[in-house]
C-alpha cells in the first residue's frame, strides 16, 4: 500500500485519503533558505500548528510565529524558568510550553498570551522530560520515576495514570519523544519502537519502528518520522511503512514539519522551506 510516492504526498498535504488518478503529481514549485524573520538568534527548535502556521525557539527563548502567508505573528519569551524544552503548538488556541530545569509547564492562548503555570515539583513529579496537551486541553506526561504515562488537567490535578509500562513490557522504557492527536498517544523509544495507547492512555501495541526521529501526526491515521536521514510514513490503519521522497536535503539530526503547503526543516541553526503545489 502507498507504493506510490505522488499519491501518498498528496494525502499528507490533504490530511485525508482523496481518489486521484496515476498522473496526479506534486511538483515543488519555490524554495526558500533563510532564518525565519531575519532573526540573528540561533534557532534551535520549530513546530507547526494545525493552521499550517510555523513557530521557532531560538536560543533566547523566545517563541516567534510565522502565519501561513509568512507574515511575522505574535512571540513570547520567557527567561526566568530556563531552557524551553518542548513547544506543543498542535492546538493553534491553546499551546504548552515546557521548561524541564524548573519543571514548569506554561499553558498559552493563540496570540501567546501566558493563561497559566503549573509547577509539576509541588505535584511530587520529579525529572519529567515528555509532556504533550491532549485535544481535551488536559496534560499527558511521561513520569520516568513511576515509569507511568500521568495525565493533568489545567489546575495540575491527575487525573489518571495507566499501568507501570515496564511490567507491560518487561524492560524499562527510555522514550524520547510524546505525541498526543485526537484518540492515540505515541510514545517514541528509539530502541523499542513507537508505543501506541488510546485515548485514555491504556496500552494498545508497539509499532515496530527503531531509531525513529522527528515524529509528527499528519492526521490521526498517518504517522511521519525520519529514520536513518530518510522520511518515513507509517499508515496506522494498514500498519504499513512506505518512504516517502521529498529531495530536501535533510541530515539526520535535523527537525521537520510537513504542512499542508510546505515543508519546513531545521538543520544546524537554520530554518528551510519548501512550497508544494499539486499539479495535474
Amino acid at each position: 500500500m502507498f507504493r506510490n510516492n505522488n499519491i501518498l504526498w498528496l494525502i499528507l498535504l490533504t490530511g485525508s485519503l482523496l481518489a486521484a488518478c496515476g498522473s496526479t503529481k506534486t511538483a515543488p514549485a519555490d524554495r526558500a533558505e533563510a532564518e525565519a524573520g531575519g532573526d540573528s538568534s540561533r534557532i534551535v527548535q520549530i513546530a507547526l500548528d494545525q493552521l499550517g502556521q510555523l513557530y521557532t525557539v531560538n536560543e533566547r527563548n523566545e517563541i516567534l510565529q510565522y502565519r501561513a502567508d509568512g507574515s511575522a505573528g505574535f512571540r513570547y519569551n520567557n527567561n526566568t524558568l530556563g531552557r524551553l524544552g518542548i513547544l506543543d503548538p498542535t492546538n493553534p488556541f491553546a499551546m504548552l510550553a515546557y521548561y524541564p530545569d524548573f519543571q514548569t509547564i506554561i499553558l498559552l492562548d493563540r496570540t501567546l498570551n501566558e493563561q497559566s503555570r503549573i509547577a509539576l515539583s509541588t505535584l511530587g513529579l520529579i525529572d519529567i522530560e515528555l509532556v504533550a496537551l491532549g485535544n481535551d486541553n488536559f496534560i499527558w506526561l511521561y513520569d520516568a520515576v513511576d515509569v507511568q504515562l500521568k495525565k493533568l488537567d489545567r489546575e495540575g490535578n491527575i487525573s489518571f495514570r495507566s499501568d507501570r509500562l515496564n511490567q507491560l513490557l518487561q524492560r524499562i522504557p527510555r522514550p524520547d519523544q510524546l505525541l498526543a492527536l485526537n484518540t492515540r498517544l505515541f510514545l517514541n523509544d528509539p530502541e523499542l519502537g513507537i508505543l501506541v495507547f488510546d485515548q485514555f492512555g491504556r496500552y494498545e501495541t508497539t509499532l515496530p519502528v527503531l531509531q525513529a526521529e522527528s515524529l509528527q501526526l499528519v492526521n490521526e491515521d498517518q504517522l511521519v518520522y525520519m529514520q536513518d536521514g530518510r522520511v518515513y510514513s507509517y499508515d496506522l490503519r494498514a500498519f504499513e511503512a512506505s518512504p516517502v521522497d521529498l529531495e530536501i536535503p535533510c541530515a539526520q539530526d535535523c527537525q521537520l514539519r510537513i504542512g499542508k503547503e510546505k515543508i519546513y526543516w531545521l538543520e544546524k541553526d537554520r530554518v528551510q522551506q519548501r512550497i508544494l503545489r499539486i499539479s495535474p
